[in-house]
């Protein structure tokens, strides 16, 4: 009875743990030009990004690999790097991200020009992460981040 409570206390505390924050590593693949169609390479090939979800994933921003938040709340404006969940339709649950810059004004906090909008797109297995910036997509895959990356050529 006693190893069955605390199996039961042990599988309870991984799922909350699990439930508040969850970090995937996405490796850059390449950038879309939506308006043309054509495929490029903005990063280099190790390039990966981190993305953490949190609140049963309706919450998500890039983090690094321990789940820590990035943030340059200076010089961005509110909303930098909060994605909330927006839609799922087609196999493709999409988080939008809303930021508004603003401005001090005699003593007034002011907004300046229209909020960016991007979104990430993922596959409902969150095995794919397309990043939409204005007019480019970021193609990204996840991978394990403990696994090294199996050599594409020799020299």
């Amino acid at each position: 009875m006693k190893k069955l409570l605390l199996t039961l206390s042990a599988l309870l505390l991984i799922s909350c743990v699990v439930s508040f924050a969850q970090t995937y590593t996405y490796k850059y693949l390449f950038t879309v030009n939506n308006e043309t169609g054509v495929k490029s390479k903005s990063y280099g090939d190790s390039y990966r990004v981190y993305v953490t979800f949190t609140k049963n994933k309706s919450f998500c921003y890039e983090s690094d690999q321990n789940g820590v938040r990035k943030s340059d709340l200076i010089s961005r404006g509110e909303g930098y790097n909060e994605f909330h969940y927006d839609s799922g339709a087609n196999g493709i649950l999409s988080y939008k991200s809303t930021e508004t810059h603003y401005a001090i004004y005699f003593g007034k906090k002011m907004p300046v020009g229209e909020p960016n909008i991007t979104y990430m797109n993922f596959s409902t297995d969150y095995e794919r992460l397309n990043w939409i910036v204005g007019m480019f997509v970021n193609v990204y895959e996840r991978v394990d981040n403990k696994q090294p990356d199996t050599p594409t050529t020799l020299w």
